[in-house]
């Protein structure tokens, strides 16, 4: 096989794959996108101006309320119990 011949094969082959590539890539893309209104309204952009007339209901329903938050300080050290006498040590009667 000379090198004019090998160079024909190898130009032939590029082709061909180029033109798989393609083919594969309209045929398969516009397959794989399924025609659902549902998704397709799902799928547009949102709209990024708001309606101030909602905002202001949504605003005058909803009172704003302040957080709550406990203000006892939380005791450090948990105050002592009260013993028994019976259980102290050296009280116990056989």
């Amino acid at each position: 096989m000379t090198s004019k011949q090998f160079a024909t094969i190898v130009a032939i082959t590029f082709i061909v794959g180029i033109i798989w590539l393609v083919s594969d890539i309209i045929f398969n893309t516009k397959a794989s996108i399924p025609d659902n209104p549902k998704l397709n309204t799902l799928l547009e952009p949102i709209n990024p101006n708001f309606n101030p007339r909602i905002l202001n209901l949504i605003g005058n329903e909803i009172p704003p309320q302040a957080p709550t938050m406990n203000r006892l300080p939380t005791p450090s050290v948990l105050p002592e119990t009260q013993v028994p006498a019976s259980t102290q040590e050296g009280t116990l009667k056989p």
